[in-house]
C-alpha cells in the first residue's frame, strides 16, 4: 500500500462543523473538562519556542499484540532529530498499552532505548507527559509518573506577548465510555481484543489498511469504534468552538488540522499507523500538522499542508 493510500479518513462528520447536536453526556463531558482545564500545568511560550506533539504510540512489550513495534525505529529516528533541534517533546497520552499489558516494566524493558531518550528530553526540561486512557492501571493519577518522570493530565500553553492559550490533553476526557467507564474498556482490551490478536481474528487498530478484508468480528467491533470516535470529535470541536479556545488532542487516532478561521481543534493523530507517524510541530509561531514516514528503506518528515499562524486562531 502506498503512503499516499494511508491517510486516515474514517468520518462523515466534518471537524469544521459546529452544529453539533446534544448528547446525553454533554453536561458530564463539560463538566469534566472545566475541572481538567482549571487544574491544567501552566507553560508560558513564545515565537522562538518549539514544540512536536505525538500522541498514542501504545507502547507494548514487543510481542505479537505491540501495534508500536513495526514503528519503533521510525520512531526513535524521529524523536532523535527534534531532541537534536531543541524540541520539547509533548507526548498527548497513550504513550504505553497498559490496558493489554499489566506490567509497566515489560513495556520499559522491551522499549528502554526510548525512555533513556526521554530522559534527555527530560533533563533538558524539554518533556511533558501527558495522560491518556490506555496509560491508566490504577485509580491514583493525580501523582503518576513513568519511570520516574511526572505524568500530568492537562497542559495550558501561555503566549509571553499575545496571551493565546492552548490547552493540551489527551481526549479519553470527551469519551466515558473510557473515563468514567475505563475499568470495562480495559477488561474488553486485555481480555477480549488481545485475545483476538493473539487467535489472529483480529490485525490491529490501524485504520489505513483495507478493513474489508478483517475477520467480521474485528470489523464490527472497529465499526462501533468508528462511530464513537465520530461523537468524540463532536464534543471536541464544539467545546472548543462554545469556549473559543484552541485545543490540541489525540485519543481517535485522526489527524485534524482546522483552516484558519474555523474552529481551532486540532489532534495529532498516532504513531501506530503502519510505516508512518502524524503529529503536529509548533515553531516560529505557525503550527503545522506533520508527518514522518518510510520510504524506499529511509525515515522522511513532510508537511501535511503550509504552516499556519498561531494567532489567527482562538484562544488570543
Amino acid at each position: 500500500m502506498s503512503i499516499a493510500s494511508q491517510d486516515l479518513v474514517f468520518q462523515t462528520w466534518t471537524p469544521q462543523d459546529t452544529s453539533v447536536p446534544k448528547d446525553r453526556w454533554q453536561a458530564s463531558v463539560e463538566h469534566r473538562l472545566a475541572l481538567m482545564s482549571r487544574e491544567a500545568h501552566h507553560i508560558e511560550f513564545d515565537n522562538k519556542s518549539r514544540f512536536v506533539f505525538l500522541s498514542d504510540c501504545h507502547r507494548g512489550n514487543g510481542g505479537r499484540t505491540d501495534d508500536f513495534a513495526p514503528n519503533k525505529a521510525l520512531y526513535l529516528h524521529a524523536l532523535e532529530q527534534y531532541e537534536r533541534q531543541g524540541f520539547t517533546y509533548v507526548e498527548v497520552g497513550d504513550g504505553d498499552e497498559l490496558w493489554q499489558n499489566r506490567s509497566f516494566a515489560h513495556v520499559h524493558r522491551a522499549h528502554s532505548r526510548i525512555f533513556d531518550l526521554l530522559h534527555r528530553f527530560d533533563r533538558r526540561g524539554h518533556l511533558y507527559l501527558l495522560l491518556g486512557n490506555h496509560d491508566i492501571q490504577h485509580r491514583d493519577t493525580r501523582h503518576m509518573t513513568k519511570d520516574d518522570i511526572p505524568v500530568r493530565e492537562c497542559l495550558r500553553l501561555s503566549h509571553a506577548k499575545s496571551g493565546q492559550s492552548i490547552l493540551v490533553f489527551h481526549g479519553h476526557q470527551m469519551d466515558p465510555q473510557n473515563d468514567r467507564f475505563a475499568s470495562v474498556s480495559r477488561f474488553t482490551v486485555r481480555n477480549i481484543w488481545r485475545t483476538m490478536l493473539l487467535l489472529g481474528l483480529a490485525k490491529s487498530i490501524a485504520w489505513s489498511d483495507d478493513l474489508s478484508q478483517r475477520h467480521r468480528l474485528e470489523r464490527l467491533m472497529m465499526d462501533r469504534v468508528r462511530i464513537a470516535k465520530t461523537r468524540i470529535e463532536q464534543r471536541m470541536v464544539g467545546w472548543a468552538h462554545k469556549k473559543q479556545q484552541m485545543i490540541i488532542c489525540g485519543h481517535t487516532h485522526h489527524p485534524v488540522s482546522a483552516q484558519v478561521g474555523a474552529t481551532p481543534y486540532f489532534n495529532t493523530g498516532s504513531c501506530v499507523e503502519p510505516g508512518q507517524i502524524t503529529g503536529l510541530e509548533i515553531e516560529n509561531g505557525d503550527i503545522s500538522q506533520i508527518r514522518w514516514t518510510t520510504r524506499l528503506g529511509s525515515a522522511g518528515r513532510e508537511r501535511l499542508g503550509p504552516p499556519k499562524p498561531l494567532a489567527q486562531f482562538a484562544g488570543c
